[in-house]
């Protein structure tokens, strides 16, 4: 799996395929960081998120 940021790649993460059989599915959780001088809660958006197989 690949992450981009500002069209940079930021990252590159492969499962291990005897995880991946005792957990094929589940929730993919997106994480903020470096927000500053604001309130909570936040807003958090993202566009063109694909995950591929």
């Amino acid at each position: 799996m690949k992450g981009l940021e500002n069209g940079i790649q930021v990252t590159d993460t492969t499962i291990p395929a005897e995880r991946h059989k005792t957990h094929s599915k589940g929730h993919i959780g997106l994480e903020v960081h470096g927000v500053k001088d604001a309130r909570s809660p936040y807003k958090v958006a993202g566009k063109n998120i694909r995950i591929k197989e």
